[in-house]
């Protein structure tokens, strides 16, 4: 395990990538010409052309993005990738599709398979790269807790990974949907700034207008996200004169339309061993100061990598993480390719129960920074609205 996250390779990799976008846009143009000239002498011109078109549409739509709210990632380094893939994915297929047929057959097949395989990559890109990251999902668990005052009903809202580049067409459809759920709290578990733009001044006004606007419909519960993406002072900076709770390895002890609910934040280091020792000394320090037992128990902090460790506690209700962006692609039936989590897939997204203590992972609200494509497939950002309901009590 590496002693920080910037030390991993996925980091380094994304690192890498956006080094790379720093080139001129006639040599990524000159580059990816080589390839189709390559992929021209494999699969022929005719083949080439149906490809070249799919390039110029990618270009088309991934100019777009930033004028339309979505993304404002590096463009040359994402447009290559996909220069890339469909080169690659054009010679795979002229080279399956050629022994079919004569001559002139072939040729012909080659064509009409070639170009329908560049149409269905224009589909797949608009989907994940405009439509589902602009398109943000609301949820609802409903859970019954004894501790709760009979016939209370409270409603907390977890927000996760917001990454804000820009206040966007996610972080205004956060504030509307935000609004519309009328929540009793606001949870977030980190991740306020996009990686890329963690120093980026326009980035944090952006982000500090957007707790405001958040923090005006509830109260506002936060913990910080990856140390990379969430440096101490920049979060600092954000929330300072906010009506927000940053939670600093602390527990605050709160009235929520008059249901009392313990809300543990612990900053993520992403060393689950050194952050358990933080998480018991917490709740430690919380019995000591004479806190008793809580009627109900949340624990905030960014992974799902800390699970384990909380659940052996025996303390904790309901852990809120995100971190896994539910892989941002997923693939039918396997699920996400990637999750950054040290249980890889077993904690990728959705809700789990892990002893007597219950666990939502939030796919999130933001994409991935650096030289990540900025992209989303079968999983949409999304927030998820908690109704927690005491026991029903008749009233004669």
């Amino acid at each position: 395990m590496p002693k920080s996250l910037e030390e991993g390779l996925f980091h380094k990799v994304l690192v890498s990538l956006e080094l790379s976008d720093i080139g001129p846009a006639p040599l990524t143009i000159g580059v990816a010409a080589l390839l189709d000239t390559v992929a021209v002498w494999i699969a022929g011109g005719p083949v080439v052309a149906a490809l070249i078109l799919g390039q110029l549409a990618d270009g088309i739509i991934l100019g777009r993005l930033a004028r339309n709210g979505i993304s404002f990632g590096p463009l040359k380094i994402q447009w290559f990738m996909l220069a890339f893939a469909r080169a690659l994915v054009a010679c795979i297929v002229s080279l399956l599709v050629r022994p079919f047929g004569g001559q002139s057959g072939a040729l012909s097949g080659e064509l009409l398979v070639g170009a329908a395989i560049q149409l269905a990559g224009i589909i797949l890109v608009l989907r994940g790269f405009y439509v589902e990251p602009g398109h943000l999902d609301i949820g609802t668990i409903e859970l019954d807790v004894p501790a709760l005052a009979p016939n209370r009903e409270l409603r907390l809202l977890h927000v996760a990974d917001v990454h804000v580049e820009r206040f966007g067409i996610r972080e205004q459809a956060l504030v509307d949907l935000g609004k519309e759920a009328r929540p009793d709290a606001i949870l977030f578990s980190g991740d306020f700034l996009n990686l890329s733009y963690v120093y980026d001044a326009r980035a944090r006004h952006d982000a500090r207008m957007l707790w405001a606007a958040l923090s005006g419909i509830a109260p506002v519960f936060a913990v910080s996200g990856s140390p990379p993406v969430d440096p101490h002072g920049v979060v600092g900076q954000i929330v300072e004169g906010l009506p927000v709770r940053w939670l600093r390895d602390e527990v605050d002890h709160v009235s929520i339309c008059g249901a009392r609910v313990h809300v543990v934040g612990v900053t993520c280091t992403h060393d689950p061993v050194a952050d358990g020792v933080t998480l018991r000394r917490v709740m430690a320090e919380r019995s000591e100061a004479g806190a008793g037992v809580a009627p109900f128990t949340i624990l905030l902090y960014h992974s799902p990598d800390l699970a384990p460790q909380a659940a052996e506690l025996g303390v904790v209700d309901l852990h809120l993480a995100g971190h896994t962006h539910g892989g941002q692609v997923r693939v039918p039936v396997y699920g996400a390719l990637v999750t950054s989590s040290l249980y890889f897939k077993a904690l990728e997204m959705g809700l789990y129960q892990l002893r007597e203590m219950l666990l939502f992972v939030n796919r999130g609200v933001g994409l991935e920074g650096k030289g990540a494509p900025r992209v989303r497939f079968n999983c949409r950002p999304e927030l998820k609205l908690f109704i927690l309901r005491g026991p029903s009590q008749d009233i004669l």
